[in-house]
């Protein structure tokens, strides 16, 4: 067995050193990655500008000067271009209406010209002055739609015939030339947005990525959904390949097609990105929206801003805009980011024998600790090592499977096992030397997370993970094992197996069961990417706490989670053992081990929540333990009062 258990510190130590020496790279590489685009909808600029009269180029203009890098620019439709006046769209019996208005006067219908006499109603005429814009409306459609359009002229008009329904309004047309050359000379980068309406097939989809190219574009956004799907999507993947383009992933969009798209691309082709929809930039103010931005960048290796102007209220919604943009753009470089367009992290991968060994300092470092609660027979601890081995090499085939199975052993094994190493010891102390004993206790349960949470933090140190282009799995399984495990474990360890059907319940201990399940069915419901009510003063506490400490601690760690640890550590000085508390106590550590399993935020970020969620939470608990102290000294000198009466 003292060789067996050699072998396990062996494990253990080479484990930990390999895993330090992986998550220093990664603080190596996140320190760099510090590059920020704050693109602009070039729509809404448009909107803002067609408000107060001015030129879209000369308005995106002062944005630039304001801190703008990058615009935004949305596939045009035939239904955006008549809306800007670059084309008319008219069907046949539209035009037939309209023949005694003066536009129309003296002029034949277009099908005479093109095709002579026809009463098709689906036949649409599309009219511009403009051949450049004609011809290219004629190639994208000669693409997008099943019957070959007809074309032709009458004087300075240009003439397109095509067939389609209501629908054909809203097809995408590809982008302007003209103004992906005059983004150019402002020196901005463009991020496309491509529309999947009209059925676009590979031919169109090719036809856009290359024109897209020739003028310079590099970044690519799917908004509403991804080019190309169903039917298209290998077209649209080797667009984006053959043509060197980056793709933005939009958080909290689950967009049908992008899990398969990014599975296939290479990774230093993707870039978070943040968007603020038009619909919540109503409901918020600057200061709200500036530090929502903010906070995806921090916390969230979010690269790019994706800006909608503010269109509400009657004030100078120009001046209002170009100080959001400042403002902005000043609160990053403020929390050490710069501004620019050169947003893409470097490609992180760990080798297979390095994901190998972290598989086995695992299982070696989880034996280790159940051996210091409870004694194994080394056969069985043989047996157990020798299976985890045998996942780690079998699980070799398929990595990402390997990496998320002992992330999630990890999760779960480490803040039980940090919790069910406390132990009773009834001694006496001091005040101070009590609060201290207990102070040292919390930090070292809190350790044995942490162990957990450095291997966690290893194995998940890849650019798949940082980008979540991967997620990680079991994270409301993580939360909720260790929780219901630690408390019947500890219900075992007192009461034995036999006595678990045959002891009474009692009426404390129903109220205790109640108040553990409302906690794991508010802790469920917390978690996940969306947007819980708030009471409007969590929602203060929550600006203050950032404010104040940066990395704004968990309020299940600090006001339940870490306070309960504290008075369960000191009752166990007292001689008892609370098995609530120590089951409530484990939610700190469920917590702290969460605060990993995201490891799109940056490490530092999760490191410094962690602290501050570990002293604020000390610091509760103490107090408590002191009002507890002060309470029973005064229940103590009154019983002495009255047994001296």
């Amino acid at each position: 067995m003292k060789i067996f258990s050699k072998v396990l510190i062996f494990f253990f130590l080479l484990g930990l050193f390999i895993s330090l020496g992986v998550i220093i790279n990664r603080v190596r590489i996140e320190s760099s990655f510090k590059e920020v685009d704050i693109a602009l909808d070039y729509t809404s600029v448009k909107s803002l500008a067609q408000r107060y009269g001015w030129n879209p180029l000369t308005l995106l203009e002062r944005f630039k000067a304001a801190g703008v890098t990058s615009v935004i620019l949305h596939e045009e439709t035939l239904s955006s271009l008549q809306r800007e006046g670059k084309a008319s769209i008219f069907s046949l019996n539209q035009i037939k209406r309209q023949l005694q208005f003066d536009f129309f006067v003296g002029y034949d219908p277009p099908d005479s010209k093109l095709r002579g006499p026809s009463q098709d109603i689906h036949k649409n005429y599309i009219l511009s002055d403009s051949s450049s814009l004609s011809e290219h409306l004629y190639d994208f459609l000669s693409l997008k739609t099943s019957t070959l359009p007809n074309k032709g002229k009458e004087g300075n008009l240009n003439i397109i015939e095509v067939e389609g329904n209501e629908g054909l309004l809203e097809v995408g047309v590809g982008f302007l030339e003209e103004e992906l050359r005059e983004f150019s000379k402002l020196d901005l980068d463009v991020i496309i947005s491509p529309s999947n309406r009209g059925n676009p097939n590979d031919l169109a989809i090719n036809r856009l990525f290359e024109a897209a190219k020739v003028c310079g574009v590099r970044k690519v956004v799917f908004e509403e959904e991804v080019l190309g799907h169903p039917k298209y999507l290998l077209a649209t993947l080797n667009g984006l390949k053959n043509k060197g383009l980056k793709l933005l992933l939009v958080e909290f969009s689950n967009l049908e097609g992008m899990q398969l798209l990014s599975s296939q691309m290479p990774l230093d082709t993707f870039i978070r990105s943040h968007q603020i929809t038009e619909e919540e930039i109503e409901k918020m103010d600057q200061e709200m929206a500036i530090e929502k931005l903010l906070r995806a960048v921090r916390e969230r290796n979010v690269r790019c801003l994706h800006l909608i102007p503010f269109f509400k209220g009657e004030i100078d919604l120009i001046n209002l805009n170009l100080e959001y943009v400042r403002r902005l753009k000043d609160g990053l470089r403020r929390e050490g980011f710069r501004i620019g367009t050169e947003n893409t992290l470097p490609q992180i991968k760990t080798n297979n024998l390095l994901l190998f060994l972290g598989g086995l300092a695992v299982i070696s470092s989880i034996l280790l600790l159940v051996n210091r609660i409870i004694s194994i027979p080394s056969r069985y601890s043989l047996f157990i090592w020798a299976t985890g081995a045998t996942i780690s090499l079998i699980g070799l085939l398929n990595r990402v499977f390997l990496q998320q199975f002992w992330v999630v052993i990890s999760a779960i094994a480490f803040p039980a096992l940090g919790i069910l190493s406390l132990k009773v010891v009834s001694k006496e102390r001091s005040d101070l030397s009590v609060l201290a004993w207990c102070a040292k206790n919390t930090i070292m349960v809190s350790a044995t997370t942490l162990l957990g949470a450095l291997f966690i933090t290893a194995l998940l140190s890849e650019s798949q993970y940082l980008l979540k282009v991967k997620e990680v799995w079991g994270i409301k399984l993580a939360l909720v094992l260790p929780i219901v495990g630690t408390g019947m474990l500890l219900y075992l360890r007192k009461y034995g197996f036999n006595r678990i059907f045959t002891k009474p319940i009692g009426a404390i201990q129903l109220i205790e069961l109640g108040i553990l399940l409302s906690l794991i069915i508010l802790l469920l419901i917390r978690s996940g990417n969306y947007e819980f009510p708030m009471l409007p003063q969590e929602r203060e506490l929550r600006t203050v706490l950032e404010k104040l400490l940066f990395a704004r601690p968990r309020f299940k760690e600090f006001l339940i989670g870490y306070p309960a640890l504290f008075l369960a550590i000191f009752f166990l000085s007292r001689g008892y053992k609370s098995i609530f508390l120590l089951t409530i106590a484990t939610l700190s550590q469920v917590s702290l081990v969460n605060t990993y399993l995201h490891p799109h935020t940056p490490l530092f970020f999760q490191l410094l929540r962690s602290i501050n969620g570990l002293w604020l939470g000390m610091l509760v608990g103490a107090f408590l333990v002191i009002i507890w102290l002060a309470l029973t000294r005064i229940n103590l000198t009154r019983v002495g009062k009255i047994e001296a009466w």
